[in-house]
């Protein structure tokens, strides 16, 4: 398994609003598990839109947040280049995709919330949870299923 931090709202909406598409400027050639991991540090800016746009169902509020925590496990299944037209001619990169400039898109399925999130530091990149970090990470999810 491997992981990435992404800063809240956008966890919220892969672990519950369908957002497939995680946008990053580097490629990677990972397929497999990734854990979805909320940083520390709230997009605000983002948060009022993503409320505003998805209501208080599907974002909390800030108070609300989980900060800091793997919120849900994922597959990653491909990444490609935004606006590769064979690969951006989905729904998914048309509602969650950024286009343009040197920007990938990390296509996620698959994705299963956490019962409780798992308190973690967060690494930029995808990174690798430790061994500990990984048996928590698979006791939420058995503890969901």
């Amino acid at each position: 398994m491997r992981a990435f931090t992404v800063r809240p709202p956008w966890p919220d909406l892969i672990a519950r609003g369908g957002k497939t598409i995680e946008n990053r400027v580097r490629r990677t050639n990972y397929t497999g598990p990734v854990a979805v991991h909320a940083g520390k540090t709230l997009a605000v800016a983002e948060w009022e839109w993503a409320r505003k746009t998805f209501g208080p169902i599907l974002i909390p509020r800030k108070d609300n947040l989980v900060l800091g925590a793997v919120v849900a496990v994922a597959d990653l299944v491909d990444c490609h280049a935004a606006g590769w037209p064979s690969a951006c001619n989905t729904a998914a990169c048309k509602s969650w995709g950024e286009m343009g400039g040197d920007i990938w898109h990390w296509v996620l399925a698959d994705v299963r919330p956490l019962a409780e999130p798992v308190p973690a530091r967060g690494q930029l990149g995808l990174w690798t949870p430790d061994p500990d970090l990984t048996a928590a990470i698979e006791a939420a999810l058995d503890c969901k299923e």
